[in-house]
């Protein structure tokens, strides 16, 4: 019997040192990625959070990009986000600007146009526009003497209404810039327009 306990141990012993040679150590260093974002945990700041941030935190969540994370970034928005919303030139007046309900993807820019002179007609144009390239989506213009005096979402996003000086609320698809219907307000002046959910 005494034989057969020293052959065991011998026989673990060997097992041991070959189990050492060829299954691999979990290192200290911590060389495994749990998030999967390319940075191992032992340089990532948020081990469990995949993220692409590489300015202030490695590896944590950057929801726009520009490599700051998301919790320091003052410029995140859920639907897009950058310092500057919109560039208006001189000869126009920003009228409005809107975002789409429920983390949509667009926005809407009011641009009024009063006339210039004495024959001048005041005009406006409304655009549906991308947050995150600000590109023009669709645009409705409107001329014969109307501004814009306010501008809505549907609950949807998909329409958008635009109330205009020219007593009328004028309701739009947003993916095709059709005309929907046309409401004459009959002089009554709304403040402001809002879908009812």
């Amino acid at each position: 019997m005494p034989r057969f306990g020293r052959q065991s141990v011998a026989i673990l012993g060997t097992l041991l040192m070959l189990s050492c040679l060829f299954v691999p150590l979990a290192s200290a260093t911590s060389q495994n990625d749990v998030d999967g974002d390319g940075i191992v945990d032992g340089l990532d700041d948020c081990p469990n959070s995949f993220g692409n941030s590489t300015v202030d935190r490695q590896g944590c969540p950057d929801y726009d990009g520009d490599g700051t994370s998301d919790l320091n970034d003052p410029v995140v928005m859920s639907n897009g986000g950058y310092l500057q919303d919109a560039f208006v030139p001189s000869s126009e007046d920003m009228a409005a600007v809107l975002f789409m309900p429920g983390n949509g993807t667009f926005y809407l820019q009011a641009m009024n146009d009063p006339g210039q002179g004495w024959n001048g007609q005041d005009s406006t144009i409304v655009r549906v526009m991308d947050t995150s390239t600000r590109n023009t989506i669709r645009t409705v213009s409107l001329s014969n003497d109307v501004l814009t005096a306010d501008i809505a979402w549907s609950p949807d996003g998909e329409r958008f209404a635009i109330h205009t000086t020219g007593e009328q609320i004028r309701v739009y698809y947003t993916y095709n810039g059709t005309l929907d219907f046309t409401v004459n307000t009959d002089g009554e002046d709304a403040g402001e327009i809002e879908f009812s959910p």
